[in-house]
């Protein structure tokens, strides 16, 4: 615990290891959000069909109180309803086995829809997540006239040297390489 409070050799203090409780609940929450869109849709899907069932339950409880109506609006008779509530039981049963065979998958990954959903269903609407670019892109290639320009190159620091003349900003970029300039003759 000394160690801890003393902090590194750089003046910053150690980070605290995770606890068996906290990990629990990081690999909850990883879990929760690997496919969460296609899951999402899913539960989407079924909502309405267990509203209709915890209705049909209401009426089986007091079919005085509670009236079952079709799409048309005509009462439907208890052997309809007993019909109805079958066929709600298979749609649900069938979609829960959907998402329990996403939720099965040993490949589990967050994808950037599946932030957009979460974060979306919190209340944060986002029209994109930004992620980072790879860096793998960013190389030399010649072109006409000996000039080197980057390969397919996304990155902020390559756009902003995309002007004749500018020297590469990019971390991963030679120095030595003339970017963006004609070999002089």
């Amino acid at each position: 615990m000394a160690a801890a409070s003393a902090g590194s050799p750089s003046g910053k203090p150690e980070p605290k290891d995770v606890t068996q409780d906290e990990s629990k609940q990081l690999e909850r929450v990883f879990n929760y959000l690997c496919d969460f869109a296609a899951k999402n849709k899913l539960f989407k899907e079924r909502e309405p069909k267990l509203e209709r069932k915890s209705k049909i339950l209401a009426y089986k409880k007091n079919p005085e109180a509670v009236k079952i109506i079709d799409e048309t609006g005509r009462e439907l008779t208890p052997m309809e309803i007993d019909a109805e509530l079958r066929k709600i039981d298979e749609e649900c049963a069938d979609i829960t086995q959907r998402i329990e065979k996403i939720e099965a998958k040993e490949v589990k990954k967050i994808k950037q829809r599946d932030l957009l959903e979460a974060l979306g269903k919190l209340g944060k609407k986002s029209a994109k997540v930004r992620t980072p670019y790879r860096r793998v892109h960013c190389r030399p290639s010649p072109v006409q006239g000996g000039a080197l320009e980057p390969l397919h190159c996304r990155c902020r620091a390559s756009r902003l040297a995309a002007s004749p003349g500018t020297p590469p900003a990019h971390p991963t970029a030679e120095p030595s390489l003339p970017w963006h300039s004609n070999p002089s003759p």
